[in-house]
């Protein structure tokens, strides 16, 4: 027969077996560094900016710096240098295009499809002159220039433009051909700097294509240096460089605050129990608990976002609270003289329904969190309670056989630790029990001061509150401000239509409006310049039928014989006069023909399509000008405008922070409560004295926060209803203890001292993360450290001071 000595170990085995799998198939997680994944699906009064985000991300450059230190040698131009480099990164399969200033698609397509129709372009007052410039004096003139152009050395360099234009009907083509940051070369002030562009090649992976990005930069810089004998630095800004240096900067942090709070638990509880063995067991359990959790992560989703990986630390202070009620009562009954095993199963009956209510309402509180609209909370719903439930497991598999190992002598004595917070602990319990009503005063008193501050809540939407500080990459992009004027949080304007001619006509409109309202900003960029809307084709063409007849191209045609200068040689000049002089449309751009940053401003799929307008510059400025612009702009019905911008983004979280804030905690309270009705069988007395410490703590903490002009985050608004699950675990306690010791205040006095670690360790968990660089999670886990510890404070004075009067009565009803 199986003796338990065996059965032990072959339990433990087991657990450690499974540990170690765990482990191998965790340090294959992936941490998902992606800020878009902040956005919640759905905003009040917009549509998801998530999805919004999404249609945008073609638009998301890596922006490459090309630096000579000491400055380009005499006669060294640093544009040539730049697509010297860019033909070096070409080759690599990381990106889908390389730009650095004009490419030959660009030539091909301003010389084929937009210079011979620029007369399309043409303002009113230009079309007014047309009229001059196609006069007979004034094209002979004209012709007879541009023939001596094309045969002299100027000619040779400019005859695909005068072919393209050869009456120069497009004054202003140049300013045209280099509309916009993606089709011009920037090169610094001091000239010593310039910009390269790159499309990356779509990547779950991003921090890997960071890396393999920085190394890729490191032999392009050293083979450019080589060749120009001078020190060549080239470096990069965009999403994969701020992934690497996430995802490195969150892993090593993860590992030190799972690390700091296990050593700093271990060692509270050593000094609390005066042994090494319980706290040994109850440790490892939970650490067996979280490791299993890593690896289940990575088997089923493979990532988890660089919020819901401080789920490690808050695990950790969570999970041990079920071993020290259990120890704590264990140790008690073996220095009484009961032996290991019935101390054990003694202590196990005692606590049972209180670790399992405890657990079940810890686990309700977060897994609320699953109906919130923001992916990071919803997972943080999601790993909690799948946590909590491997806890339970840990604490089957791997703290109990440990437990049930023969206890050294030194387990049985009382620790100095432990009777000096005995002593703090009853003090303040008996002070409560003796003073009711002056606890009860004074807590009515804070309560109503808190709560009348609620009103005054702020939160907080900054992107930068999730970013880790990354000193290399900001002061990059300081320096593309200052040099090139250039903001990577540009604002975006998103046109969506059911077809693209009216994306198009409306997209003009909204570009001219813009336009208009700050004439000394940068244009925003936009396709509008190149590609026209059907109906505006045909009314710029019905517009110019008056000067361009087919009189008019006839005798433009003998001119040009008359010249000496064949029609065939400007094709698509004649193919566009033709087209106005008879009245036929225009034939359409073909999409192959665009250059790659044309055809990432339009998309289109079936029954619709969008057109997307760029500004570049300060992000509030230019979103508050764009406001503005919109709201005197008439769109069309059928079409829907979107703007998107960090200011505007911020904005929509903080609507729906508020809004989450109160659904959450309401789901909260209401699961929680469900689950205390199951675990008092009904009584509603009963349920109603556990929820008061919890509730009270979490409106002391808004109040708190309200005053002290402490801004809540995302983070801090998920802990706020798991706060509530959290914080009743003391009340628990205390009710269900309250049969067995005759009252609420001998119940809180005989749990005083377990409460009071459990509550430590959890402040540990959730302060440890204070250790973090990312300002939202430094910020909100020592936040929610202090609640934690308001919800004991209010659970060691209320109790007693409460059980005065009404408890006794429901006692009563309760037998």
């Amino acid at each position: 027969m199986l003796s338990l000595r065996h059965l032990r170990l072959g339990i433990l085995t087991l657990a450690i077996t499974a540990t170690v799998l765990a482990v191998m198939a965790a340090s294959g997680l992936h941490v998902e560094t992606d800020l878009v994944e902040l956005l919640p699906r759905t905003t009040p009064g917009s549509p998801s900016l998530a999805t919004t985000a999404r249609d945008m991300e073609p638009l998301e450059k890596v922006v490459l710096v090309l630096t000579l230190p000491q400055g380009p040698a005499a006669g060294m131009d640093l544009t040539d240098l730049g697509c010297r480099a860019r033909d070096l990164l070409i080759s690599s399969d990381l990106f889908l295009s390389v730009r650095c200033g004009w490419s030959a698609k660009d030539e091909d397509f301003f010389l084929h499809w937009i210079l011979p129709r620029s007369v399309l372009y043409q303002n009113e007052a230009e079309v007014r002159s047309l009229a001059e410039a196609l006069a007979p004096d004034a094209v002979a003139q004209r012709l007879a220039g541009l023939r001596r152009e094309l045969q002299g050395i100027t000619g040779l360099l400019s005859s695909p433009f005068l072919r393209a234009d050869p009456l120069g009907l497009a004054p202003d083509a140049w300013q045209l051909a280099l509309h916009g940051p993606l089709t011009r070369s920037l090169v610094s002030r001091a000239g010593d700097r310039t910009l390269i562009f790159a499309s990356m090649v779509d990547t779950e992976d991003a921090a890997g294509t960071g890396r393999s990005l920085r190394e890729l930069l490191s032999r392009v810089s050293a083979e450019l240096s080589a060749e120009v004998h001078l020190p060549v630095h080239l470096e990069g800004i965009g999403a994969p460089f701020y992934a690497e240096a996430y995802e490195s900067t969150i892993r090593r942090e993860v590992a030190t605050t799972i690390t700091l709070s296990a050593v700093a638990i271990a060692l509270l509880l050593i000094s609390y129990f005066g042994s090494l063995r319980l706290p040994i067991a109850v440790v490892a359990g939970v650490g067996a608990a979280v490791t299993w959790t890593g690896g289940i992560l990575f088997l089923t989703h493979g990532h988890l976002s660089f919020i819901a990986i401080s789920m490690g630390a808050i695990l950790i202070g969570l999970g041990v609270d079920y071993g020290i009620h259990v120890g704590n009562d264990m140790q008690c009954l073996r220095a009484s003289g009961t032996s290991g095993p019935k101390a054990l199963a003694t202590a196990l009956r005692i606590h049972r329904m209180a670790i399992l209510s405890s657990a079940a309402t810890t686990f309700v509180g977060f897994i609320v969190l699953t109906l919130s609209t923001f992916r990071p909370l919803r997972e943080l719903g999601t790993l909690i309670p799948l946590g909590i439930s491997l806890i339970l497991l840990g604490f089957t598999l791997v703290t109990l056989p440990i437990l049930l190992s023969p206890n050294s002598a030194s387990s049985l004595r009382t620790s100095p630790v432990r009777r000096v917070l005995r002593r703090a602990v009853h003090g303040v319990v008996r002070t409560a029990e003796s003073h009711p009503l002056a606890i009860l005063l004074l807590f009515a008193l804070v309560t109503g001061v808190l709560a009348s501050g609620l009103k005054r809540l702020e939160f907080q939407s900054d992107f930068h509150l999730f970013r880790p500080p990354v000193p290399e990459l900001d002061q990059l992009e300081r320096s593309l401000r200052e040099d090139f004027s250039l903001s990577t949080g540009t604002t975006r304007i998103l046109v969506h239509s059911s077809s693209l001619d009216m994306a198009l006509e409306v997209a003009a409109g909204l570009t001219d409006a813009l336009t208009r309202s700050d004439p000394d900003a940068l244009p925003p960029l936009s396709p509008t310049p190149w590609l026209l809307g059907g109906k505006t084709i045909r009314e710029h063409q019905q517009r110019l039928s008056s000067e361009i007849t087919m009189e008019t191209v006839a005798r433009l045609r003998r001119q040009f014989a008359h010249a000496g200068l064949r029609e065939d040689g400007f094709p698509e000049f004649f193919s566009t006069l033709d087209a106005i002089a008879q009245g036929r449309p225009l034939a359409a751009i073909p999409r192959e023909e665009w250059p790659d940053w044309l055809g990432e401003l339009v998309h289109e799929k079936t029954g619709e399509a969008t057109v997307t307008l760029v500004l570049a510059g300060d992000g509030p400025v230019v979103a508050s000008r764009a406001d503005q612009a919109m709201a005197r702009f008439s769109a069309p019905a059928s079409t829907r405008i979107v703007l998107f911008s960090l200011p505007r983004v911020g904005r929509a979280i903080q609507m729906t922070l508020r809004t989450e804030l109160r659904r959450l905690m309401g789901w909260s309270i209401l699961g929680i409560c469900i689950t205390l009705l199951i675990s008092f069988r009904g009584h509603l007395g009963w349920t109603a004295l556990s929820l008061v410490p919890a509730a009270a703590g979490v409106l002391w903490l808004l109040g708190i926060c309200a005053w002290a002009s402490i801004p809540l985050n995302l983070f801090t608004v998920a802990t706020f209803p798991v706060l509530v699950g959290i914080g009743i675990d003391d009340g628990l306690h205390v009710v269900h203890g309250a049969a067995r010791a005759g009252s609420v205040a001998n119940a809180t006095l005989q749990r005083a001292e377990a409460m009071t670690m459990t509550t430590l360790t959890t402040m540990i968990g959730f302060g440890s993360l204070g250790l973090s660089s990312m300002p939202a999670i430094s910020r909100g886990g020592p936040l929610i450290a202090v609640g934690v510890g308001l919800c004991l404070l209010l659970t060691l004075t209320l109790m007693p001071a409460l059980d005065r009067g009404i408890l006794r009565r429901l006692r009563s009803d309760r037998r």
